[in-house]
């Protein structure tokens, strides 16, 4: 059987995958099997650049021996111009970047991270405790609120789970972004109070899990749930419940 999905870079159609595609034709011609492309899919990902600073005899120069004056760059210790540009990262470039060389990059997402802690640990602050049951439950706003919590929950869900088969992994963060967004703001209604807020709050934790496993797994253990988030089924979307209960059509009368 050929194998399902190959990741790999653009450069690989002119290597590994030009190699293993005749391989795999001429063990299909002598008969050995019956497939003629080794893969059923490529999916070539995107590049990490860096700067990359270039002497006039094309020899890559490190950064630290690049030095700005105006808006030119010189090689320390010499009159000497350097160009400067942004290439694929490599050592043979001299632009690896260390991952705790810059950490200004990640301080948006750990603000984010912070605030979702602070939204799914204190998701149950506003729940009636006693005999369980609920004051709001009955009111014309619960109904629309618990209604429409569920809405977006399996909107989110199926959002997360095409962009994961799709590996959009950017358009994900984006989609859990607005999911936590709402549930800041549904926290002030009397959807908080039902059993929507509660598969809303599992959800999220769940669809997070494969972004943020150490954070997620210490939110599933403080929400009550069993070890381990990474070992539990990935939530299900329902299309009736997902579906938009009104939607905009434009019509045109007489051209």
């Amino acid at each position: 059987m050929p194998v399902r999905e190959y990741t790999g870079g653009d450069e690989h159609a002119t290597m590994h995958l030009l190699y293993t595609r005749f391989w795999t034709k001429v063990m299909r011609d002598v008969g050995l099997i019956s497939f003629g492309e080794p893969m059923t899919r490529l999916f070539c990902q995107g590049d990490v650049v860096a700067w990359t600073y270039i002497d006039p005899e094309g020899k890559y120069i490190k950064p630290i021996s690049a030095l700005q004056r105006g808006e030119k760059y010189y090689l320390q210790g010499k009159d000497v111009v350097l160009s400067k540009q942004q290439e694929r990262m490599s050592k043979s470039k001299n632009n690896g970047v260390a991952p705790d060389e810059d950490r200004s990059a990640i301080s948006g997402a750990y603000r984010w991270l912070l605030r979702v802690w602070n939204l799914v640990i204190e998701a149950d602050k506003g729940r009636k405790t006693g005999d369980g049951k609920l004051s709001v439950v009955g009111r014309p706003s619960f109904v629309d609120a618990e209604r429409e919590l569920r809405r977006k929950t399996h909107q989110t869900i199926k959002r997360v789970t095409q962009d994961i088969e799709n590996f959009k992994f950017n358009t994900m963060i984006a989609a859990l972004m607005e999911f936590a967004n709402y549930l800041q703001k549904a926290r002030e209604t009397d959807a908080v109070e039902s059993s929507a807020w509660r598969e809303a709050i599992e959800a999220f934790v769940l669809m997070l899990a494969p972004n943020a496993p150490h954070i997620a797994e210490e939110m599933w253990q403080r929400i009550g749930k069993p070890y381990s988030v990474h070992q539990q089924p990935w939530p299900k979307w329902d299309a009736k419940i997902a579906a938009e209960e009104m939607f905009t059509l434009v019509v045109q009368v007489n051209g």
